[in-house]
């Protein structure tokens, strides 16, 4: 303020602070009246000029309700404008500030006004999570977030989440941590001799060596302590990198592979094929050849070049049908290096050294659920009917590993839950993971059970030697209904039974090659042919199936 003031100074100078003070500050005020002379009209006008924006400012600055989130200037003035819900940069606002459109219910206490502000803002990108979205726009917006998914996995995700947007971006989330866990596995770590050449490059020097060493020799027990530390984090990092390989990886590349031999097939096809036979490399090449195959090896009689790289191939693999080779020399367009790569995968298979070995990995210790001991509905075709024995049992070891593997890495995130929440939903996949793989392991061990038995049994004779008890169940009572159905007429001859077409045979043995030294398969067989309504003679390891008991 100036010095040289009078009383008609002092008289404006109370006059404009009455009028201006409040809503404007006292100490802003006399700082900004200081700046001008009140003996000159002009500065006076200018003056008053500044303290009508700043009053007009302040003013509207007291009108505005308490926001904690400090972005109600932000959020009027998109309001205010015809982008309703979106800042100048297009990025969307919080919508935890709209309480009364993420409830409805609150709304219908409010006054018109606040409805009709809801109904501007419903359509905006406002509406992230709690504004009603369409599956279109959240899709997007985790594309946005997420660059590396599709459209088509964001859906996906969206669907299986019921809509759920937050619950969405939590999957993902989990997701992109565990791959990057993955891709920090994979780093290289120092060798021992680069560490100890940083070591020796950084060894203190004048009085700090000395004292460096007296630390040393003094620490022998910390020394220790480490090296175990160390021996542990080790041990650790070792064992999970000994777990099961990234499969959409080794999806990738049988998808690969496939593309570049059979050159007549699109990735489309191979693709859903291979997905379809649950990402069996040598499912999907069996059902693209036979899907390719002739029906009768006849037909290709009158083509003597495909005969003679029939014949080669088959000289060189005599295992594969070769009707199946011929399936295979198609869908490679004649390329015979193709299609003798496409043989060769084909034809190599694990060595399985008994049957025990698949049937003990789901024998007693693990409670099988009741519901595995009802008959399975028909089903359409999968990857499983078109396996023999050997590739559906080693499908099955494989899936019980990965189960396994899942059910470990569960049991390990949930520990860690307990420290970080995040590892919650990491267990939770896991957990997903480890069920599906049960699923299918149990679907291609069906196989290999159906397998083993059409292998060991007759017509008229069932083997059920080497098969799990819900396994043998089923089977049993499919071929025993199965025998019953061909007998056609000779079931209702007057006098008939045992005399006229001999009954069927069921081996359940007894139980020597159990842990208990019981027989379970026997008993559970015996109780579902006397609840469907069979006539069955019991005898020592097997019992006789001669009918219909009569009702």
């Amino acid at each position: 303020m100036t010095t040289a003031m009078g009383d008609s100074g002092d008289e404006l100078f109370k006059e404009l602070e009455s009028t201006y003070c409040p809503p404007i500050d006292p100490a802003l005020f006399v700082a900004i009246v200081s700046d001008f002379d009140l003996a000159i009209p002009t500065q006076v006008e200018q003056l008053r000029e500044t303290l009508d924006v700043l009053n007009a400012s302040a003013v509207e600055q007291e009108n505005l309700p308490f926001d904690p989130t400090g972005t109600t200037n932000l959020r009027n003035s998109d309001i205010s404008g015809s982008a309703v819900g979106e800042s100048s940069d297009g990025a969307p606002s919080d919508p935890t500030s709209w309480p009364s459109l993420e409830h409805p219910q609150h709304s219908n206490e409010d006054s018109n006004g606040a409805g009709d502000h809801a109904e501007k803002l419903k359509g905006s990108k406002l509406a992230y999570t709690f504004l009603g979205m369409t599956t279109a726009d959240k899709a997007q917006n985790l594309i946005s977030m997420f660059p590396t998914i599709t459209r088509l996995e964001a859906e996906r995700i969206l669907e299986d989440c019921h809509d759920n947007l937050s619950r969405s971006m939590d999957v993902l989330l989990n997701l992109a941590f565990i791959e990057e866990t993955q891709i920090a596995r994979e780093i290289p770590q120092h060798t021992p001799k680069e560490v100890a050449q940083d070591s020796q490059s950084s060894i203190p020097k004048s009085i700090d060596g000395f004292q460096a060493k007296e630390n040393q020799n003094g620490g022998k027990k910390s020394r220790k302590n480490k090296k175990q530390k160390q021996r542990r984090v080790d041990l650790a990092s070792q064992a999970m990198n000994n777990t099961a390989t990234n499969k959409w990886e080794a999806g990738k590349k049988d998808i690969d592979f496939l593309l570049s031999r059979a050159s007549a097939l699109q990735r489309e096809k191979i693709a859903s094929t291979y997905h379809e036979n649950s990402m069996s490399l040598c499912a999907t090449i069996r059902v693209l050849a036979q899907a390719h195959a002739p029906k009768d090896i006849h037909e290709i009689e009158d083509d003597p070049v495909l005969v003679t790289q029939v014949g080669e191939l088959g000289h060189k693999y005599p295992g594969i049908n070769p009707i199946t080779l011929t399936g295979l020399i198609r869908i490679t367009n004649n390329e015979i290096p193709a299609a003798d790569e496409l043989a060769d995968t084909l034809a190599r298979r694990p060595d399985l050294t008994s049957v025990s070995n698949i049937i003990s990995f789901v024998s007693s210790p693990v409670a099988l659920d009741e519901e595995e001991n009802v008959p399975p509905a028909q089903q359409t075709e999968s990857a499983s009917d078109f396996m023999d024995f050997s590739e559906a049992a080693a499908a099955a070891t494989s899936h019980f590993a990965a189960r396994s593997a899942a059910l470990a890495q569960a049991s390990q995130s949930a520990r860690r839950a307990r420290s970080n929440p995040l590892y919650g939903g990491a267990s939770a996949y896991y957990r997903d993971v480890g069920n599906e793989q049960r699923q299918l392991a149990m679907r291609h061990l069906a196989t290999a059970s159906d397998r083993l038995v059409a292998n060991q049994s007759s017509q008229y004779d069932l083997d059920l030697h080497g098969v799990t008890v819900a396994n043998a169940v089923r089977i049993a009572r499919e071929r025993v209904q199965a025998w019953w159905d061909g007998l056609g007429d000779q079931k209702y001859v007057r006098g008939g039974g045992q005399s006229c077409h001999g009954g069927f045979n069921i081996v359940c043995g007894v139980g020597h090659h159990s842990q208990d030294r019981k027989s379970h398969i026997g008993p559970a067989v015996w109780n579902m042919l006397q609840k469907e309504g069979w006539r069955v003679e019991l005898n020592r390891g097997s019992m006789l199936v001669t009918g219909v008991a009569r009702r």
